[in-house]
């Protein structure tokens, strides 16, 4: 059995088709946080949670501690839920064996109860690294008699949609440059975008439509002074609105960090050298778009700064943003001020 994807375990929650072992492992730690609450609420009712349900902290228990807890029987109920947080502060609790282990020929206590998991017992794992080793006994046997998901970390356009998905949950909808600004700005810290999108969700009246301005109002990230706004500035060649928003990032780095400008700057400029390669191939504009998946305003950009910046021009500028990346990062021996970084890059970047 492979895998489970957060949106099947969901799903199985919801028809209340529980397995006797979840086992969460990965970077994002919101994935897990959100199935393990899932599965608090759902599994037992609440007057049995005070007896049947225990939480378990990683720093505070051994492996064989894991295991006795999942083996006892629930008191005057069908099942019990044990809760395993932090889960990588176990030593074995990800089938490995220490060597003392080994030359005893032990197995691994969580292995052996993964052969025959106890039907009363619903244990849930937390393992907050990125990988297991899939070749072992232990996962084989926990993919067979258990559900298991990796909680990817996301990035880039994968990013957006889950905003705009989550969002849309709330009963709201966003437009696309609010989605940017929120990703951009707030990166993928799932946790703090929430915290930020439930906020907006109970400001703004049901049903509305989140947009730039609601974000600078209530986010606090400026629908005028962003990197986005110094991108289509570039891209259109306005060269006082370029120049006057990196001042106001050189004034302002903690909330405008050269990082984040590098990183948005970046991305677009390999965009744009793509659209000169599908361009030389004779797709015709609308056909780049769409293979580029841009909306109506990123086109628009993205044509602009096809008929300002060469091809040639673009790769040199994308290799400027890498020396420049590392020179912010000190990666040059230089101890540069970033604000004044983030000035010169701009005027690089336009008269180069």
């Amino acid at each position: 059995m492979p895998e489970k994807s957060f949106e099947d375990i969901i799903s199985d929650i919801k028809q209340k088709n529980f397995s006797p072992v979840y086992y969460f492992y990965g970077d994002e730690g919101f994935f897990m946080d959100q199935l393990t609450e899932e599965l608090s609420k759902n599994i037992l009712p609440e007057e049995e949670r005070s007896f049947n349900q225990t939480i378990l902290y990683g720093g505070d228990v051994t492996l064989p501690d894991v295991v006795m807890a999942a083996r006892r029987f629930p008191m005057m109920a069908e099942k019990q839920v044990i809760i395993v947080k932090e889960g990588q502060e176990i030593s074995g609790i990800a089938g490995e064996l220490k060597e003392s282990e080994k030359a005893e020929n032990k197995e691994n206590p969580l292995t052996v109860y993964l052969e025959k998991p106890l039907e009363s017992t619903i244990l849930v794992i937390n393992y907050r690294k990125s990988k297991l080793d899939k070749r072992t006994r232990f996962y084989k046997t926990l993919l067979k008699n258990g559900t298991v998901l990796e909680s990817k970390k996301l990035y880039d356009k994968k990013l957006n949609a889950w905003i705009e998905k989550y969002i849309k949950s709330k009963g709201f909808d966003i437009v696309d440059q609010a989605v940017h600004l929120m990703a951009a700005y707030l990166g993928n810290d799932l946790d703090k975008l929430v915290n930020e999108l439930n906020k907006l969700s109970v400001i703004l009246p049901a049903k509305s439509t989140i947009t730039a301005t609601h974000i600078e109002k209530n986010v606090g990230i400026s629908k005028d002074y962003n990197a986005f706004e110094l991108w289509k500035a570039i891209a259109t060649k306005n060269i006082t609105k370029a120049h006057e928003i990196a001042f106001y990032f050189s004034k302002n780095t903690k909330d405008h960090h050269i990082a984040i400008t590098i990183t948005v700057l970046f991305n677009n400029f390999v965009t744009l050298l793509k659209y000169h390669q599908y361009a030389e191939k004779g797709t015709p504009p609308n056909a780049i778009s769409q293979k580029l998946r841009l909306n109506y305003f990123m086109q628009q950009d993205m044509q602009a700064a096809y008929r300002n910046y060469q091809k040639s021009r673009v790769v040199r500028i994308i290799s400027l943003l890498r020396h420049y990346d590392a020179r912010s990062k000190g990666a040059l021996g230089e101890n540069t001020d970033t604000g004044e970084l983030t000035k010169e890059l701009i005027a690089t970047i336009l008269y180069y």
